[in-house]
């Protein structure tokens, strides 16, 4: 699994107080487990905001984790409390949603997962890309989540990362779902679809399958499954 982000030093706690960068949402980090198998620390991962609104939009996306919250870097207590995660002896292992080189990562997904990439657009888009043509993938990082964006023939695609990462059926997660959380994906599903501007419209069909396995499946349980 690929571990992007830096690991959180008290040096950069202090340039963000510098750059006035006060608040980081912090949340549950999968990615660095299989990079420090020998720890039984709790990954964490801290995204830094200027911006309030912008701070309580990521919470929001996040709400649900059990480590999510929002830090002010200005109040004693919190720096105090994230600074004493940064010692060697702390339960933590914080990381910063930020990576060292965007161009040195962009190079190695693009030679490592290229084969991924190709398969993720034969089998959820319209595009038909040629044996000699390549597609570059851009980095962006969104609610701590790595997404990349595709561009092809006048078309934008923006998956998560983890798509093309480590392919598998998307059914399998949502049938873990319950009823309510399928109520829930559904409606966050169709506001994703509402606010996608017509080229991602007409090149991603995931987001159009998902939407319309989840509203089977809602009636399927409704009909057989009554609550």
């Amino acid at each position: 699994m690929l571990q992007p982000f830096e690991p959180l030093k008290l040096i950069y706690l202090q340039k963000l107080v510098q750059l006035r960068k006060f608040l980081l949402v912090s949340q549950t980090y999968h990615r660095a487990a299989d990079h420090f198998t020998g720890t039984a620390k709790q990954h964490l991962l801290f995204s830094d905001y200027s911006d309030e609104g912008l701070a309580k939009i990521h919470f929001n996306a996040v709400r649900h984790d059990k480590y999510a919250a929002i830090l002010d870097l200005r109040k004693p207590a919190h720096y105090n409390k994230i600074a004493d995660m940064l010692t060697t002896d702390s339960q933590y292992l914080p990381f910063w949603a930020v990576v060292r080189s965007t161009a040195d990562l962009e190079k190695r997904i693009n030679t490592a997962y290229k084969d991924n990439m190709r398969a993720y657009i034969k089998q959820h888009t319209t595009w038909r890309i040629g044996g000699g043509e390549t597609i570059k993938p851009a980095l962006a990082v969104i609610f701590g989540e790595l997404f990349i964006t595709l561009k092809y023939a006048g078309q934008t695609l923006k998956i998560k990362f983890s798509d093309i990462e480590e392919p598998h059926d998307f059914r399998e997660d949502i049938n873990k779902k319950s009823t309510g959380e399928l109520t829930g994906l559904l409606l966050q599903k169709e506001e994703e679809w509402m606010e996608t501007n017509q080229d991602v419209m007409n090149a991603n069909t995931k987001l159009k399958e998902e939407i319309l396995y989840i509203k089977t499946l809602l009636e399927f349980r409704s009909k057989h499954l009554p609550d």
